[in-house]
C-alpha cells in the first residue's frame, strides 16, 4: 500500500540546524533511505544514508554548520527515487 508508507514527517521547524525527519516504513525487513537537504540555491548541503527495520524510521539531520534560511529537505528510497520530503527552516 502506498497510503502510510508515504508519510513524512520534518520537525521542529523552525530549528537551530538539528531536526528528525521520520518516516513509517510498513515493510518488515531492514530498508535503506536516503536524506538530502538542499539550500535554497538548490545546493546539496546534506545527504546521509539510513537503515532501519522499525516502523517508523527517525533520521537526525545536523546542518549547525549551515547558515539560517529554508532548506528542502528530499527522502530518497535505495534506488534514488524520492518517497517525500519537505521544507525546513533553520533560524
Amino acid at each position: 500500500s502506498f497510503g502510510a508508507s508515504n508519510m513524512v514527517f520534518i520537525y521542529p521547524s523552525p530549528n537551530y540546524g538539528i531536526f528528525h525527519v521520520r518516516y513509517y516504513n510498513d515493510a518488515a525487513t531492514a530498508v535503506q533511505r536516503v536524506v538530502n537537504v538542499h539550500d535554497a540555491k538548490g545546493a546539496l548541503v546534506f545527504s546521509k544514508s539510513y537503515s532501519s527495520a522499525a516502523p517508523y524510521f527517525d533520521m537526525e539531520v545536523d546542518i549547525r554548520r549551515n547558515a539560517s534560511g529554508v532548506y528542502i529537505v528530499d527522502l530518497l528510497d535505495r534506488s534514488g527515487n524520492r518517497i517525500g520530503g519537505g521544507k525546513v527552516i533553520k533560524q
